[in-house]
């Protein structure tokens, strides 16, 4: 897995239809959306954003490393829960 897959993973996320090129042997990803899907996706992340609490819009600009990665791991679960309800 590459440093950004890894990164990915690290926060809950993860790369739909990750393949490997034979020949150049880097990660190809294949566009798995419709238009209609895609813009369904963009408004409900554009809503999630909007709906972000205000402890934790400063909490992601801290100084403080414990705050900004709790505020970081609250942003990944609401981003999940967001793909999960995608999913469904």
């Amino acid at each position: 897995m590459d440093r950004i897959g890894k990164d990915l993973s690290r926060r809950g996320l993860f790369i739909v239809n990750q393949r490997i090129d034979q020949e150049t042997g880097k990660n190809v990803c294949k566009e798995s959306m419709t238009t209609n899907e895609r813009i369904l996706a963009n408004v409900a992340v554009r809503d999630m954003v909007r709906r972000i609490p205000q402890w934790l819009r400063g909490d992601l600009n801290a100084i403080d490393p414990m705050l900004r990665e709790r505020a970081e791991d609250a942003l990944a679960a609401m981003i999940a829960a967001l793909q999960e309800k995608g999913r469904t």
